[in-house]
């Protein structure tokens, strides 16, 4: 992502400070965006996992 300000008191940022200003928050915004990734997996995981099958032992034969 590249942003230049051109007017405001962001302006006076611009080089050095600013660019480690935006270094440290695109960092926290690739955490977060890591983190909601896996958190979206794991559910999505979750979702789709197969219930265990029955125990043929304990299910109720009623055929006689």
């Amino acid at each position: 992502m590249d942003e230049h300000p051109l007017r405001g008191p962001a302006a006076r940022l611009h080089g050095p400070p600013g660019e480690a200003i935006l270094h440290v928050r695109n960092r926290k915004m690739l955490r977060n965006l890591a983190r909601v990734a896996e958190e979206s997996s794991e559910a999505a995981h979750a979702r789709r996992r197969p219930t265990p099958a029955a125990d043929p032992k304990e299910t109720d034969d009623r055929r006689g």
